[in-house]
């Protein structure tokens, strides 16, 4: 739950900062022309402000909307995630724990795994955080 609200606190720093950039106060009047100095001066002190994953530079397990799952280190970029070292993994032997076992200990031999390097994200359904193995 506390993701959820999370997510949710993070797109409401990411469109306030997408309306001040539009010109926009967030009561749809327009931001006067003289305030544009102190505008960039808001917007970047509403960037720092806004949260990052709390996996942000973390080993993560992505679970795509399309299916496929890739591994890497987690950078957030504010609406959308960057994977770096990263891999996609086609196939992983069956284990007790399932998907959730293999964030924990990592490849076995079987296990069916394409680097792929860095990757870019717009969605993701979940991430697992994984073991010190990544």
């Amino acid at each position: 739950m506390n993701q959820n609200i999370d997510g949710i606190i993070v797109a409401i720093a990411h469109a306030r900062a997408l309306l001040h950039t539009l010109g926009v106060h967030a009561d749809n009047s327009e931001i006067p022309k003289s305030s544009e100095a102190a505008s960039e001066e808001q917007l970047a002190t509403e960037r720092d402000a806004m949260q990052v994953h709390p996996l942000d530079g973390k080993g993560v397990i992505a679970i795509l909307p399309s299916g496929f799952i890739h591994f890497g280190i987690l950078r957030d970029l504010g609406g959308s995630y960057e994977l770096r070292n990263a891999s996609n993994l086609r196939y992983w032997k069956q284990r007790a724990g399932g998907l959730p076992e293999f964030a924990k200990t990592g490849p076995l031999s079987g296990d069916k795994i394409d680097k792929i390097g860095t990757v870019y994200v717009d969605s993701v359904l979940f991430f697992y955080p994984t073991g010190k193995w990544l």
